[in-house]
């Protein structure tokens, strides 16, 4: 009698085990999405670091973009350019623990961004080199992008501009997304 009790409080206790997995998994996937969440919103609701470098950057932007309509800026977008752009700067600083995004495509999806094709354009300005090293960032991030920015497919994008505090450099971003 004790011997069928025991595998019975076995088979209970095995089917708890499973259904306490699940529910583990499932509290884990809802707090990994509630703080990708509040790390875009407090991106978004962050003081840009060059706010200026990051305006002309917009500008030189709009201008090169010819005879398509003018590309819709995008918050969430934003905020994945300034995390490409920060992870950018401490790989140059040499303090990164990874190599910074080049494909923006497995970021948006894991954000579940609706986007068919996207790019990033980079720039960067060094402050020993050059007088005025935002404009050459800006200037990097338009030219290497000057087969895409005029492709009218693209339709909105983000931008970001960071001056390094340290050295000076200032580092540029655009992520423009198409359908």
């Amino acid at each position: 009698m004790t011997i069928v009790a025991d595998r019975r409080q076995r088979q209970s206790s095995a089917a708890g085990v499973s259904t306490r997995v699940v529910d583990l998994h499932h509290a884990v996937r809802g707090v990994a999405a509630a703080a990708l969440m509040a790390a875009v919103m407090a991106t978004m609701l962050a003081p840009t670091s060059s706010a200026d470098t990051t305006g002309e950057l917009q500008s030189a932007l709009a201008a090169k973009r010819g005879g398509c309509p003018a590309l819709q800026s995008d918050p969430v977008l934003d905020a994945v350019a300034q995390r490409a752009n920060l992870e950018t700067q401490a790989y140059a600083r040499h303090t990164a623990r990874f190599q910074p995004i080049e494909d923006p495509m497995p970021m948006l999806r894991q954000l579940s961004y609706p986007a068919g094709k996207a790019k990033l354009l980079a720039g960067f300005g060094d402050a020993q080199q050059f007088a005025d090293p935002q404009q050459k960032a800006v200037y990097g991030a338009t030219l290497f992008g000057w087969d895409t920015i005029p492709d009218c497919s693209y339709t909105r994008y983000g931008a970001h501009a960071l001056t390094d505090p340290e050295t000076g450099n200032v580092f540029t971003l655009i992520l423009v997304v198409g359908n």
